[in-house]
């Protein structure tokens, strides 16, 4: 958010989560009623059944999950800026959806500068769920990379 402004609109919800118990209250009501709201909202439709839900509240309400989920963004807060060299010199594969409601593509092609060995696949018909819309090109991606990582070993 620091290097892309245009980043903060989009992440609006990250500070709503650093709120103490709020969020988990929300979280949680009506049978987790907005969380499922949200997923519909914000992927292509028909990407999540009601079977898709069923497993989600199933996993939500394992003790402490709502938390454990949230805190990943309490922590966001303490984050300073990188100690050392922030480069990642290991093969990386960025996968990202283009049509992402949360997160810009300005932000993977960013990511891409700490990763010298860096790919970027882009997907343009997906959004912040790739890996449920797009699970067939997600998988081929991933194949492909770790045959790859196999034959340079």
């Amino acid at each position: 958010m620091r290097t892309h402004p245009a980043q903060v609109l989009r992440s609006y919800y990250m500070f709503f989560m650093q709120l103490p118990w709020l969020p988990e209250f929300l979280f949680k009501a009506a049978n987790f009623r907005a969380m499922t709201a949200a997923l519909t909202r914000t992927s292509r439709p028909g990407t999540f059944s009601e079977q898709d839900f069923e497993h989600y509240r199933e996993a939500w309400r394992q003790p402490g999950a709502p938390t454990g989920m949230i805190n990943w963004y309490r922590a966001l807060r303490t984050i300073g800026k990188p100690i050392g060299n922030p480069t990642i010199e290991l093969p990386v594969k960025i996968l990202w959806g283009a049509q992402d409601r949360f997160l810009a593509s300005e932000m993977a092609e960013l990511s891409l500068g700490y990763c010298p060995k860096g790919q970027l696949t882009l997907l343009p018909e997906a959004s912040h769920w790739l890996q449920h819309e797009e699970p067939a090109a997600v998988s081929q991606a991933l194949k492909e990379f770790f045959a790859m990582r196999d034959m340079s070993d």
